[in-house]
């Protein structure tokens, strides 16, 4: 499980948009927030684009609580 789909939803951006601001193909994004595909296989650098567009520290995407 992880927190991806819920930060994003949170700070009102589409699939799409991150997609384009992370260079992440748009399925791929989905297989991660779906968990068909772990998160955690993710490359290094994915991960560190997707907390970087979304104004989060990478461990946030792995679960625990949104607010803390």
């Amino acid at each position: 499980m992880n927190n991806l789909k819920a930060i994003r939803q949170s700070k009102g951006i589409q699939r799409e948009q991150l997609s384009r601001m992370t260079g992440i193909k748009t399925g791929t994004i989905k297989h991660w927030e779906d968990g068909s595909v772990a998160l955690e296989k993710a490359a290094y650098i994915s991960i560190m684009k997707l907390a970087h567009a979304l104004e989060i520290k990478p461990e946030k995407l792995f679960g625990g609580d949104l607010d803390g």
